[in-house]
């Protein structure tokens, strides 16, 4: 997914750690909305913890269930 999505000219960034991942989500909001991918609830948790008066939107995406 994340070559089709660099493909159309989206910034896509890997991260092993929940913590790095929303933080680099929250940066990016920064500047752009961004939307970040996952499949942990914790991720969400974070979320709502550090993604306080953005200015851009954040939102949180379920990682797509392949079969």
């Amino acid at each position: 997914m994340s070559d089709k999505l660099e493909r159309v000219g989206c910034v896509v960034q890997h991260a092993k750690v929940d913590t790095l991942s929303v933080m680099n989500a929250v940066k990016s909001a920064e500047f752009v909305d961004t939307v970040l991918v996952g499949e942990d609830i914790d991720l969400m948790v974070l979320l709502c913890y550090h993604a306080k008066n953005l200015p851009r939107a954040i939102y949180f995406r379920p990682e797509p269930m392949l079969h």
